[in-house]
C-alpha cells in the first residue's frame, strides 16, 4: 500500500511538471509570469501550507520528535559539510567550483519540493517535520552556504534568514503546535485550502523552468555526477542506515530520509549568481539532479 501511494504521488508530480512544461512551451504563461508565480508560491502559498501543519494535536511524543528532527538536521549538515569540503578540496583546485560543488551536494530543495512531497506521502505530521528541517536549512545556507559560494569575506545575511515568509510561518507553526490556544476553524480551513496549492504550483513551475534548456548539455559535466551521487544517493542512504539503528517512528524516519533525498535546492543557483559562483554549472547540475531524482527517490523510499 505504501509503495502504491509513493508511485501514485510520483506519477501525480510527473503530470504536474509536464503540465508546467506545456503551458510555458506554448506561451500560456511568460517567463516573467513564471517568476511572479514563484514569488507568490514562496510568499503566500507555501507559508499557508506551513501554517496549516501547526494545527496538529499536541502530544509529548510529537513534540519530542520535532526537537529530535532539529538535532538530526543540524547533525546531518555538520557531517555533510565536513565530508564534502574535504572531498572537493582534494578533487577541485578552483575555489569557485569547489564552493558550488559542496553547497549543491549538501543543500536540497527542502521547502520548494520537500513540503509538497512530505505532505503527499506523510500527511500533516510529515509536513511538520519538513518545516523544522527547513528551518535548520535556512539558518545554515544563509550563513555557511553563502560563504561557500561567495568566499570567507561574504557577510552572513541574518536578516534574510529570519524575515523570510517561510521562516516566519515556520516559527508561527511551531508556536501554534505547542500553544493550547487554537485559531478559529475558518482560519485553519483557509490556510489549508491555500496551502493545498503548494504541490501543483511548485511542480508546474519546475516544468516551466525546463523549457529552453539544452537537455544534452546538462549531461556533459563529469563533476556534476559526483555531486548528484552524493546528493541523491550517498547522503540519503547514510542517513537511512543511521536512523535504522534507533527506535524512531516510521513517519519521522520516512519524512527525514525523503527530505535528505531531494534534488539540489534552487538557492544554490541564485546564490552562485549573486556571489560570483559558476552559475551555468550550478544550473545544469540542479536540473540534472531533478531528472535523476525521478529515479532515485523511489529507490530510496523503497528501502525504508
Amino acid at each position: 500500500m505504501y509503495m502504491q501511494t509513493l508511485m501514485n504521488s510520483l506519477a501525480e508530480i510527473g503530470i504536474m511538471i509536464l503540465l508546467g512544461y506545456i503551458i510555458r512551451k506554448f506561451n500560456v504563461i511568460s517567463a516573467e509570469q513564471v517568476k511572479g508565480l514563484s514569488n507568490v508560491l514562496l510568499t503566500v502559498i507555501a507559508p499557508a501550507s506551513v501554517l496549516s501543519s501547526g494545527y496538529q494535536p499536541y502530544t509529548k511524543e510529537l513534540a519530542s520528535s520535532l526537537v529530535l528532527t532539529f538535532v538530526m538536521a543540524v547533525t546531518y549538515y555538520v557531517f555533510a559539510l565536513l565530508i564534502t569540503w574535504a572531498l572537493f578540496t582534494f578533487i577541485l583546485k578552483n575555489k569557485n567550483l569547489r564552493g558550488v560543488s559542496v553547497s549543491m551536494s549538501v543543500f536540497a530543495s527542502t521547502g520548494f519540493i520537500g513540503f509538497p512531497m512530505a505532505l503527499m506521502l506523510f500527511g500533516e505530521e510529515g509536513l511538520l517535520y519538513a518545516v523544522v528541517y527547513n528551518m535548520v536549512f535556512c539558518i545554515i545556507i544563509f550563513s555557511v552556504g553563502i560563504r561557500l559560494l561567495g568566499g570567507k569575506d561574504t557577510k552572513t545575511s541574518w536578516k534574510s534568514i529570519f524575515i523570510s515568509p517561510l521562516m516566519i510561518a515556520s516559527f508561527i507553526a511551531v508556536i501554534l503546535f505547542i500553544s493550547p490556544v487554537k485559531v478559529p476553524v475558518f482560519m485553519q480551513r483557509s490556510f489549508e485550502v491555500v496551502g493545498n496549492m503548494t504541490a501543483p504550483v511548485s511542480m508546474m513551475i519546475i516544468g516551466a523552468w525546463m523549457v529552453g534548456v539544452n537537455m544534452k548539455s546538462i549531461f556533459s559535466s563529469g563533476r556534476s555526477y559526483l555531486v548528484i551521487f552524493l546528493r541523491l544517493f550517498a547522503f540519503p542512504m547514510f542517513v537511512l542506515l543511521i536512523l535504522r539503528l534507533f527506535d524512531l517512528s516510521a513517519t519521522l524516519t520516512g519524512a527525514f530520509v525523503l527530505i535528505t533525498a531531494l534534488p539540489i535546492a534552487s538557492f544554490n543557483v541564485l546564490f552562485a549568481e549573486k556571489y560570483g559562483g559558476d552559475t551555468a554549472y550550478a544550473n545544469k547540475t540542479m536540473l540534472l539532479s531533478l531528472c535523476f531524482s525521478i529515479i532515485s527517490i523511489p529507490i530510496i523510499m523503497m528501502l525504508l
